[in-house]
């Protein structure tokens, strides 16, 4: 039985969100340099916030999520994928 390869994909918001919760518990070059090898690896692609900005930005309106989170779900839309979280978002209006 074959399966179907997955995609992997995030934001660069995502990734400058990832670099500052890094740096609060290990200093800058050193959240930089993980990232920079994470981002080298090519486990997942980076998708530009400009593709996603309005989306994004209806959702500012119509939610209270996270800016990141905001980028996530349409970010989702685009590839045709689903949003992964890693706790279970609330949404409300």
């Amino acid at each position: 039985m074959e399966t179907e390869a997955a995609e992997e994909w995030t934001s660069d918001l995502a990734m400058a969100e990832l670099r500052y919760i890094l740096c609060r518990e290990i200093d800058w070059q050193e959240s930089c340099d993980r990232v920079n090898k994470l981002l080298a690896s090519g486990i997942f692609e980076v998708e530009d916030t400009l593709t996603l900005i309005n989306e994004a930005s209806r959702m500012k309106w119509e939610r209270t999520i996270s800016l990141a989170d905001r980028f996530t779900l349409p970010l989702a839309g685009h590839v045709g994928g689903v949003a992964v979280f890693a706790r279970k978002e609330h949404l409300s209006k």
